[in-house]
């Protein structure tokens, strides 16, 4: 295709097939059990259809966030899961060529926007035979040539999990060299620490969140960015029109009111893990993960 509208790399994409109603997916990372037939009666309940008639008010859950977080509305993005917050800090704050440090193996769409939009992905490899990422090798990537480094925590699909102390440690190095911190916490219900309160301390440091992974909503595609009211402020000037629809805005207001629900499924996930760890063990069979709601099984 070499037609002149034709601006950006092209990239072949394919989508997933979503397979028959009924399959459990657990090759996703998402909810596998189906919610109750209560649970589904009291969304229905609380789902206001009379708005479909008008533009969504996405000030309803930007308000909500805030007050479940403790922040201002100011320190927050809507996007369409952490995706959709990828895409955004791809766009805003990398241009062809620029450095991004990536912490591998990671999830596939740190790839696929790298190469969208022609950056170059510096990797720090995690090790096979300890399932870690070294500390001092993540120190040591970021330098005055690089523009973002990106960090899973938990680190899917190894587990590597960094404390506070650690995180604390690539933030102050990050900001020393004027380096963006993207810190995805897709998996932070299931256990592991946040790093949320350190935005006011960090203005290089942005945390990515997801309803599809702790609250089990993957369906509705949400996801959101919290950090420092001028950076977000900053992101927020490409932000679509409506961020999101009624639908998603009055479930995921429903989800966080009712928090105990999706607390006790992470609960209950964190649960089974440790059971089925145990069990395998049992077994001789070694095994790694303890704050995601995934196990790596050593099938020798």
């Amino acid at each position: 295709m070499n037609h002149k509208y034709y601006k950006s790399k092209y990239i072949d994409r394919v989508r997933i097939l979503v397979p028959p109603k009924g399959t459990q997916e657990m090759h996703r990372n998402t909810r596998i059990d189906f919610y109750s037939k209560e649970f589904e009666k009291k969304l229905k309940e609380d789902l206001n259809f009379k708005n479909l008639n008008r533009y969504p008010d996405v000030d309803l859950l930007y308000a909500k966030l805030a007050e479940f977080h403790n922040l201002s509305a100011d320190n927050f993005l809507l996007t369409s899961g952490i995706d959709g917050g990828l895409k955004v800090v791809f766009e805003m704050c990398s241009e062809k060529g620029s450095n991004i440090v990536c912490l591998t193996p990671t999830y596939g769409m740190y790839h696929v926007y790298s190469e969208a939009f022609e950056t170059n992905m510096i990797e720090v490899k995690s090790k096979r035979d300890t399932l870690t990422i070294d500390l001092n090798e993540v120190l040591e990537s970021i330098n005055d040539t690089v523009d973002i480094i990106f960090i899973v925590n938990p680190h899917e699909p190894i587990e590597h999990i960094f404390n506070l102390d650690d995180l604390t440690k690539i933030f102050k190095k990050a900001k020393q060299h004027d380096v963006l911190v993207f810190l995805d916490e897709a998996y932070y219900m299931f256990g592991s620490p946040t790093a949320i309160n350190l935005i006011t301390e960090y203005e290089n440091l942005v945390v990515a969140r997801t309803f599809s992974k702790g609250m089990g909503l993957p369906a509705i595609r949400l996801g959101y960015l919290i950090s420092n009211k001028d950076f977000i402020k900053y992101l927020a000037t490409k932000r679509f029109a409506h961020e999101t629809n009624s639908i998603t805005i009055d479930i995921a207001i429903w989800a966080i009111d009712n928090i105990d629900i999706m607390k006790n499924y992470a609960k209950d996930v964190s649960e089974t893990r440790n059971w089925l760890k145990n069990e395998l063990e049992n077994l001789e069979y070694r095994t790694h993960g303890e704050k995601s709601n995934t196990i790596l099984v050593d099938l020798k």
